[in-house]
């Protein structure tokens, strides 16, 4: 259960929802043993109505509303919304422009306090957004070595699709699978 409704509760709540509702839809199916399709949308629609009122001004989310944006929170929430949106539940296009605005400005003005491995999440979750990351991109990459192998695999996925980035893709996925 979820009692206390931070930004990573209400998300690691309604994330899950979004994926199970997906495979239902594709597969023409109404339930999954005990869960309902409507159920699932009463549980997405509720995480998006509780993120659209904590999202700060800056376009961020922080554990709690009090609490100053995180980088991470902000990138987990955000591809909450987005895979939401891309599966036509209503998310309003400005909460996601927002969002995203606060997350480049992250890796623009506050590359040096946020994380690397909180980068290359980012880089991976603003990748449907079809932003032009390439020169971040091409930064962690210089500096994998000093990424989770994680944020590793997060970075590979992003860069696979992204302009003048698929030798470096491939390199970084060989390494990781070799």
């Amino acid at each position: 259960t979820y009692p206390y409704y931070c930004t990573e509760q209400i998300t690691s709540r309604f994330m899950p929802a979004v994926f199970v509702h997906r495979l239902l839809a594709n597969t023409k199916i109404d339930k999954s043993g005990p869960v309902e399709t409507k159920q699932l949308e009463e549980i997405i629609n509720d995480g998006i109505q509780r993120l659209n009122n904590q999202q700060h001004p800056d376009g961020g989310w922080g554990w709690w509303t009090e609490n100053e944006s995180d980088p991470f929170l902000t990138a987990y929430a955000y591809l909450a919304l987005f895979e939401a949106k891309n599966d036509g539940f209503t998310v309003a296009d400005q909460t996601l422009k927002r969002a995203q605005d606060c997350l480049e400005e992250k890796l623009a003005k506050d590359e040096q306090k946020t994380p690397l491995d909180t980068q290359a999440y980012i880089i991976y979750v603003l990748k449907g957004a079809k932003v032009n990351l390439s020169s971040y991109a091409a930064n962690l990459f210089e500096r994998r070595f000093e990424l989770s192998l994680e944020s590793r695999a997060y970075l590979v996925m992003a860069m696979k699709d992204m302009p003048g980035m698929g030798e470096r893709a491939r390199r970084l996925h060989d390494e990781l699978v070799g």
